[in-house]
């Protein structure tokens, strides 16, 4: 019973608080998973607060371990990013129109823009707002996002394997937007740049009131740095050339090289990522009417090169606010656990509710079996207490039958006594006579009287043969009694050396 009572327990708190029904768990867990690594954090959520309890970042083969190292319980939700190259993001402006016909619209309007058949895709959105245009026509302005979920199903399937709760999945772009607005790094009105480097591609994207404004991707990342750095150079001291692992640490241990020939190298990638973020912000500048972006917030593995804040300062005049933590991303991630933006395939939502439907039949007979086996019980009870109350009845009828049966000698010894009486022997005067007469060592247990003679018959047992003689020597001196006379003795060894069983017989005198 307990083995069963702990399973449905679990799986009420796996299927139920995950899909929104009964009660939430207290903790989320943001997953963010990078081409080389992962960082993975647990919040506790309280209102619009939140602590971080635990963070884990560590190569992505061990990636495996997540749930052991960082003690991830069943019921623990986790919202999750990682590379998804099919998916498009775009800026859009459609008439106003009734919300349900929205997506109806974007795809017709995305469909030359994907790679992919957009009517098999899925397709999400974040509305902005609305907007005039020049000729007094009313839009809708919003950024849109479709993908396929065939790309993203085997990657869930993984992690799901690992024992994962996988409740959401989103862009990383969305989740640091989530992370800048509740951090209040700036003013929750006020439009940021968002340039997140990562080792491949670089995106930037603009956020207001902690959504996604514009979005742009470059394919340049940290890797092009480390890979400009390998080349060959000729000092004076002689030829030089740095391997892969030399250059990266170089450029984790240095930032933008110091040396003239090495920034040689390097320099026109840093131009190119200076100038591409820095056209990027004017097209949302020119497009969109938006503010002229002076300040920018660095994040992603990139950001961390030294040099790097001050080089774009100097070369595209942009100020970096601040350059966000690593777990950035994770900790948006897992503040996005409920957001509408939820990308994890119908595939797996659908398994939840049937997994939800086998867990509320389970739970059907359970509670089934629990009701017959308390009807059981409690039959049981009811039966035991009414054999109970059967025998205290017959209890009574035996007790009433005994007591009928007393009622009935009783009844009878008052016959005789008062035929006897009738006849003109009055039995009460000799039994009083006889009680007075009877000495320690005798003990009586027959006694009758009759009308015809001898009227008399005393029964018993005396343990001392003298009292026995004493006994009828007061009977002969009564003159109630005449011809007294011992009828019968035996000796009963079991009752004592000298006891004897006897019986005297006498007549009443017509004194009486």
């Amino acid at each position: 019973m307990n083995s069963i009572l702990e399973k449905l327990q679990k799986e009420y708190k796996s299927l139920l608080a995950g899909m929104g029904i009964g009660q939430k768990p207290a903790n989320f867990i943001g997953l963010d998973i990078g081409s080389r690594h992962f960082r993975a954090v647990r919040i506790k959520k309280t209102g619009d607060e939140f602590s971080v309890q635990d963070t884990m970042v560590d190569r992505i083969e061990e990636l495996g371990n997540l749930s052991s190292k960082m003690r991830v319980k069943d019921e623990e939700e986790l919202c999750v990013s990682f590379s998804m190259e099919g998916i498009v993001i775009k800026r859009v402006t459609i008439p106003v129109m009734p919300q349900e016909e929205i997506e109806s619209a974007l795809r017709w309007e995305l469909k030359e823009q994907v790679g992919f058949d957009i009517d098999k895709a899925k397709v999400r959105f974040n509305i902005l707002g609305e907007k005039d245009t020049e000729d007094g026509a009313k839009k809708i302005e919003l950024v849109a996002f479709t993908y396929q979920e065939s790309d993203i199903e085997p990657k869930v399937k993984e992690l799901k394997e690992m024992g994962l709760n996988i409740r959401n999945v989103m862009p990383l772009d969305f989740a640091l937007a989530r992370y800048v607005d509740n951090s209040k790094i700036v003013s929750h009105d006020e439009k940021i740049a968002v340039v997140d480097i990562g080792s491949i591609k670089t995106i930037i994207f603009i956020i207001e009131k902690g959504r996604i404004y514009f979005t742009r991707e470059i394919p340049l990342g940290g890797d092009a740095i480390t890979e400009a750095m390998t080349g060959v150079i000729v000092p004076e001291k002689g030829k030089l050339e740095l391997s892969r692992e030399d250059a990266e640490a170089m450029k984790r241990e240095y930032g933008i090289p110091l040396d003239i020939k090495i920034f040689s190298m390097v320099r026109p990638i840093l131009e190119k990522l200076a100038s591409q973020i820095r056209a990027s912000l004017e097209y949302c500048e020119n497009q969109f009417s938006c503010v002229v972006f002076k300040k920018i917030i660095l994040t992603g593995n990139g950001s961390k090169l030294k040099g790097l804040a001050e080089y774009l300062h100097k070369e595209a005049g942009l100020e970096v606010v601040t350059i966000l933590p690593e777990t950035a991303g994770a900790i948006g991630l897992a503040l996005s656990m409920k957001s509408d933006l939820n990308m994890l395939p119908e595939k797996f939502r659908s398994e939840d509710q049937k997994a939800l439907k086998r867990f509320s039949m389970t739970m059907i007979a359970f509670v089934l079996g629990v009701i017959t086996l308390f009807s059981y019980v409690l039959l049981c009870i009811q039966a035991i207490n009414l054999k109970k109350g059967v025998e205290t009845e017959r209890q009574h009828w035996d007790n009433l039958k005994e007591v009928k049966l007393l009622k009935d000698k009783i009844i009878a010894y008052s016959s005789v006594i008062n035929a006897v009486s009738m006849d003109g022997i009055y039995a009460g005067k000799i039994m009083k006579e006889i009680s007075s007469m009877i000495l320690p060592y005798i003990v009586l247990d027959r006694f009758s009287v009759d009308s015809k003679e001898p009227n008399i018959k005393i029964g018993g047992l005396v343990l001392k043969q003298d009292s026995l003689t004493e006994f009828m020597s007061k009977l002969e001196s009564n003159p109630l009694f005449q011809n007294v006379k011992l009828s019968f003795s035996e000796k009963d060894e079991g009752a004592g050396q000298d006891a004897v069983n006897f019986e005297i017989t006498c007549n009443i005198s017509n004194k009486m």
